[in-house]
């Protein structure tokens, strides 16, 4: 059952949600998911304030520093909406399967 499930989530429900649903989902992020921005957005501020204290990297102006950290957030919104993408085929794919069981 279980990998009838995962054929009907890849064949089936993925197709279509890459086909229907925006990749952003049109929605705001969950505030949990916004935590998860914001955190990766500060390891990444720390890591560049790290390198640049030992002297790995040079000092970034402000302008560079604010563009790498909002290109970061950016990648790190996408991938939560990712995320969120993926749970709903994973739903709709678990109900499709139940749905299929139930009618056989």
């Amino acid at each position: 059952p279980l990998v009838a499930a995962q054929l009907v989530r890849l064949l089936v429900v993925d197709p279509i949600i890459s086909q229907h649903v925006p990749e952003d989902l049109g929605t705001q992020l969950s505030r949990e998911q916004q935590v998860a921005v914001v955190k990766g957005v500060h390891e990444l501020r720390d890591h560049i304030e790290y390198d640049e204290i030992v002297g790995r990297a040079p000092r970034l102006s402000e302008g560079q520093l604010q563009a790498r950290l909002k290109d970061r957030a950016r990648e790190l919104e996408l991938e939560q909406h990712k995320e969120s993408r993926r749970a709903v085929g994973n739903i709709m794919g678990d109900i499709l399967f139940v749905g299929a069981l139930s009618a056989s």
